[in-house]
């Protein structure tokens, strides 16, 4: 039995490519094909299974994880996801599909650690990461963390790791073979005309099934407005330390209705010009490296034109009416 991981990293559509698995879940059943998942489609179980350290996150909040329990919850993740794959092995199925993109943070010893106790229970793994030009990334990035991470800069590029390419893929490569690695790329990353859904098929060897599965129309995570974005900011800047506790059920309600406060997303947080071609080129020379053992047709890996961004950044501004807006729906809202 064989299986493909999709490991994201966050931000490159894997709400997309879940929803589509999600979708099809049976149709890939009755073709011998499992995607497999226990309580969620984005699968942080498994990445909180094979990691080194406890981190108090709102995903291990979610899953009930704290230091105390911490090495118990992994144990008991590591035995549910071993039974599930028990069991579709005994149900005679082929292939074992895993989209998780948590795995994209996993260090060298937490990849060693998945990659030995994969191979003891498939007989090939398949990883699939898909691959962002780092400047729109790192954007899209911007707002997740504002809206849901209690981030308080008003800076919109900024990078992790797994932003050098290089760097990301060598840890998986190194680990798992060169052969074993299946890089896509992200569609407004580059000049052509790309389908997520219908390359992450390719990668994942389902496009025999393309005339049986539902491949339109699983974009998720829709723009919002820059200014809906600046009004959470500064809301976390009333509360620096909102990201250390639960989002609770009324910050979670207060954040859809500032979300849906503005009817269609006409302001966006954009950095310049300069300084999203400045970013961009600090990993220009891993993006070629990347170019090199992956992509050798292409002439780059990504489009390189920054007309798309203003001369000066911008980072939307609300206004008084916009929060009074806010105010009375939340009030006539209210449980």
């Amino acid at each position: 039995m064989d299986c493909f991981i999709h490991i994201g990293p966050s931000k490159t559509g894997s709400s997309s490519i879940q929803a589509f698995l999600t979708e099809n879940e049976q149709e890939l059943y009755k073709n011998g094909i499992c995607f497999l998942r226990l309580s969620k489609a984005n699968f942080f179980e498994l990445r909180f299974a094979f990691s080194c350290e406890y981190k108090n996150t709102r995903a291990s909040q979610n899953l009930g994880i704290t230091s105390e329990n911490y090495e118990e919850k992994k144990n008991l993740f590591k035995k549910r996801i071993a039974r599930k794959i028990s069991k579709v092995k005994d149900q005679g199925l082929t292939r074992v599909i895993i989209s998780a993109e948590g795995l994209g943070a996993l260090n060298k010893t937490e990849i060693q650690s998945i990659f030995k106790w994969m191979y003891k229970r498939f007989e090939q793994v398949s990883i699939i990461p898909v691959l962002r030009r780092q400047d729109r990334r790192a954007l899209s990035r911007y707002k997740n963390i504002v809206k849901n991470k209690g981030h308080l800069e008003q800076q919109c590029l900024v990078a992790t790791d797994n932003f050098d390419l290089e760097y990301f893929l060598k840890l998986w490569m190194d680990i798992f073979g060169k052969k074993n690695i299946k890089p896509i790329l992200f569609p407004d990353s580059v000049p052509e005309s790309r389908d997520l859904i219908k390359d992450f098929c390719a990668a994942s060897e389902l496009s025999h099934l393309s005339n049986i599965l539902k491949i339109d129309g699983f974009r998720r995570n829709e723009s919002i407005d820059g200014r809906a974005i600046e009004i959470m900011r500064q809301i976390n800047l009333m509360k620096p330390d909102r990201h250390l506790v639960p989002l609770d059920k009324t910050q979670k309600r207060l954040n859809k209705l500032i979300e849906n406060s503005f009817d269609f997303p006409l302001e966006k947080v954009q950095p310049s010009k300069k300084e999203a071609r400045e970013f961009y080129e600090t990993f220009k020379l891993s993006n070629e490296k990347v170019r090199q053992l992956f992509f050798q047709n292409r002439e780059q890996l990504f489009l390189e034109d920054f007309n798309i961004y203003p001369e000066k950044a911008h980072y939307p501004k609300f206004q008084p009416n916009d929060l009074l807006k806010i105010l009375i729906t939340y009030v006539n809202s209210s449980p």
